[in-house]
């Protein structure tokens, strides 16, 4: 800060604009200097709150966005494995029938169904693995003869 001489000469103050990292030369009066740097800091806290306001709202605006892109990815990806799963279960339950009416041997029954299960995983690149499970004896009463 700079001063000259008597109070009713000009001083040039310095003040620090906080948003660009900027000194401002302020220019003030004698005597009414006080009451105007009083004046600039409230005027400049009241411009940087509004400012953190903004980034604020901003800030929330896009993690929304982003969370909402997110969910809508993960909801596809549910909604993708429930209708692979479903899909599969009914093949499994047709290929049992199937096996039964057409009386299949065991060993063709279980090698249709890892068949299915093994090009349900070739086909869906976000599946790592697949499980076939039954009861004991419930597939084709065979699981003590394999």
């Amino acid at each position: 800060m700079l001063h000259l001489g008597n109070k009713h000469a000009r001083s040039i103050h310095t003040m620090e604009d906080t948003s660009a990292g900027r000194y401002l030369p302020v220019a003030l009066h004698g005597s009414t200097h006080r009451p105007c740097l009083s004046a600039a800091y409230r005027t400049n806290d009241m411009v940087v709150s509004q400012a953190n306001d903004a980034l604020k709202r901003n800030a929330e605006q896009n993690l929304m966005q982003q969370a909402e892109a997110e969910s809508a990815r993960v909801v596809s990806y549910l909604n993708d494995a429930v209708i692979r799963t479903q899909m599969v279960v009914q093949a499994l339950q047709f290929q049992k029938y199937y096996a039964e009416e057409n009386l299949l041997s065991s060993e063709v029954l279980r090698g249709e169904i890892n068949q299915t299960m093994r090009a349900t995983i070739d086909h869906a690149d976000h599946i790592l693995a697949g499980y076939a499970i039954y009861l004991p004896d419930a597939l084709d009463a065979e699981d003590a003869n394999t």
